[in-house]
């Protein structure tokens, strides 16, 4: 039986590629999906905690505007990288295939740069003086490099999962499997806090920090190269040559239907990140909440989320995923709102208890929404492009980091605050607008995009059909090529 339930058969007069992909089983899906582990737990401990790191005068104590420009220089080379390492995944042809050479090679990459994002030079101490030029330079020629092989690896990752997995049941599947272990990802690097409140008593700060960026290096950099061990990549969809970056670059920002999901999606992130890379801070500084009670705070919101994953995935096969993608953004932009007064703990535990309801569709949901956009374009191109739609949808996702750098930049300009000594009233009554009208807003125009968002219902289900007897021409195709052609 599958884990959403519904019997898992062989159509016996499936071609024989499509039985080949059956034949992979749990074990292949599971490793698959175990790559995810690795790209929310890195991706996640330096979004939420960084900040906390580099400008809490407790720690480095590095200017906030500073910060906030060498986020939001690094926003820009994140978003510019994602098309470019997708055009070159897909116009890639190996032996090995198009995705697996960048994840295997990449991953050891990755981990030596996450490793330098935690090692800064500095002396044991609290900077003398927070407008330091060569620690905001150190800052963002190490995020600058981690981020370069997170693309590199990441980008490829994702783009085998529409490729691998093609009708409903097995997207909701193996996303439900993938988003478990994102959710593991999350918890390991929500414990971040409390890590390195532990080793702090040993050892100095600096010392904590890393160590715990060496660990979470190597449990984040691991489960990559397990998610290509037991996955073949499909030769029948890379028969055809993807143009140059150019006309392909052309071709998808001139597709409306990503074009209208690509905006949502950036208004999403904007959302997200603003509350993960603000919350430790607006915790410990504004809410009174102990650093190592944040780590509390995340794991609330995401064990909230992990039940909610299989509710997400069973609706959105009754659904759809424009439907439940509303109904996931609604949930998380409203239960925001009591930031505005509470304060400690208690009281603060079931605003992220809700939150997490809407955290969960937001990781289960936009990777199936590219991927039945991918799905469309091929059938009327002829061309599988997975690569340039995960790299564009990153490049214009990751706007959302360029918005939450600047909008910190600007906050912690207006207040002059950044942390370390209480805050005053008005200091704090700003921070808790920031924190509940920005995700608002966000989310509020991101639902009046997703209104004219047109694949669903009927049109979807043309394009499932349209796509399926493609596929069954291209693999016969293949069994009919020359032995080169077949690389």
């Amino acid at each position: 039986m599958s884990v959403l339930g519904g019997e898992d058969h062989l159509d016996p007069t499936a071609h024989w590629a499509e039985r080949e992909l059956a034949n992979m089983g749990l074990r292949a899906k599971v490793s698959y999906a175990s790559g995810n582990l690795g790209a929310s737990l890195l991706y996640n401990a330096f979004a939420t905690f960084a900040l906390t790191f580099y400008v809490d005068k407790k720690y480095i104590g590095l200017d906030g505007v500073l910060y906030g420009m060498a986020i939001a220089i690094y926003g820009v080379w994140n978003a510019i990288n994602d098309p470019l390492f997708g055009v070159l995944s897909d116009r890639t042809r190996t032996r090995w295939g198009r995705r697996r050479p960048y994840i295997f090679i990449g991953a050891i990459f990755l981990f030596v740069t996450y490793l330098l994002v935690w090692t800064p030079p500095v002396t044991g101490l609290p900077l003398a003086e927070p407008f330091n030029i060569p620690i905001f330079i150190y800052f963002l020629l190490t995020i600058i490099a981690f981020d370069g092989f997170y693309t590199l690896v990441s980008v490829p990752y994702v783009s085998m999962f529409p490729e691998l997995y093609e009708s409903p049941k097995d997207r909701s599947q193996v996303q439900l499997f993938r988003q478990l272990f994102a959710a593991l990802g999350l918890i390991l690097a929500f414990t971040m806090p409390m890590m390195i409140e532990t080793l702090s008593r040993t050892m100095t700060v600096y010392d904590a920090y890393k160590y715990v960026g060496l660990a979470l290096g190597v449990v984040g950099s691991v489960p990559f190269i397990i998610s290509v061990i037991w996955n073949k990549e499909r030769k029948e969809l890379s028969l055809e040559t993807n143009p140059s970056l150019g006309p392909t670059l052309k071709t998808t920002l001139g597709n409306r239907t990503f074009l209208i999901f690509a905006v949502a999606y950036l208004m999403i992130q904007y959302a997200f990140l603003w509350m993960q890379s603000m919350l430790e801070f607006f915790s410990t500084n504004i809410l009174g909440i102990g650093k190592g009670d944040v780590t509390i705070l995340l794991l609330a919101m995401f064990v909230s989320a992990l039940p909610f994953l299989a509710v997400w995935a069973a609706a959105y096969r009754k659904y759809g995923t424009r439907k439940c993608f509303i109904a996931t953004m609604s949930v998380f932009a409203i239960s925001l709102q009591p930031f505005l007064f509470v304060s400690g703990l208690t009281q603060v535990l079931p605003i992220m208890f809700v939150a997490g309801v809407g955290l969960s569709g937001y990781m289960m949901l936009p990777e199936v929404m590219v991927s039945e956009i991918i799905d469309e374009d091929e059938v009327k191109s002829g061309i599988r492009r997975e690569g340039v739609y995960f790299g564009m949808n990153g490049f214009l996702g990751r706007f959302g980091f360029v918005l939450s750098g600047l909008t910190a930049a600007f906050f912690f300009g207006l207040t002059g605050y950044q942390g370390g000594t209480p805050p005053t009233p008005e200091v704090s009554l700003i921070f808790r607008l920031a924190m509940t009208t920005i995700p608002l807003m966000a989310m509020g125009l991101a639902l009046v995009c997703l209104k004219y968002y047109p694949l669903h219902g009927e049109r979807l289900d043309a394009v499932r059909k349209a796509m399926d007897k493609m596929h069954m021409e291209k693999a016969e195709r293949l069994e009919a090529a020359p032995k080169e052609e077949k690389l």
